[in-house]
Parts: structure tokens; sequence; C-alpha cells
């Protein structure tokens, strides 16, 4: 689409095709703006799911933690090692 009024610029120096340019400018501004979205909404997702990860590691961890201490009391022979 704005390959028309950039080789009309080329050729004659002159764009001859103006709608076509106004378009073309109006459709790479609106990439531009996704673009930015979908990064911005990618980092959000990311930070949020690392958090989570995170918390869920931590949680993990205490569950993991409680077993151990779990069969160390049920377990007098191992209370010494």
């Amino acid at each position: 689409m704005g390959a028309f009024p950039i080789s009309d610029y080329l050729r004659f120096r002159y764009v001859y095709h103006v709608p076509l340019a106004i378009l073309a400018t109006g459709l790479d501004m609106l990439a531009a703006l996704a673009l930015v979205c979908g990064f911005i909404l990618d980092t959000i997702v990311e930070l949020d799911r690392g958090a989570i990860l995170s918390a869920n590691a931590g949680l993990q961890g205490c569950a993991a933690v409680r077993e151990k201490r779990k069969e160390r009391l049920s377990n007098p022979a191992k209370r010494g090692s």
C-alpha cells in the first residue's frame, strides 16, 4: 500500500497518491501502537507469572519442610543424623 506513494516520489519527486500515503501512515502508526501495547502486556504477564511461580515455590518449600519435620519426628532413629 505504501509502495505506490514511495515509487511516485522516487520517480517524479511528487506524491500523486496522497490518500494512499495518508492511509499507509495511519496504518503504520496503528501497527506501531499495537506492537508497543503487545510488549507492555507481555511484560506484565511475565512479571505476574514470575510472582505467581515464586509464591508457589515458597508454598511448596514450606510444605517440603513440614514433611521432613514430620518424618524426623515420626522416625526417632533418624533424629541424630
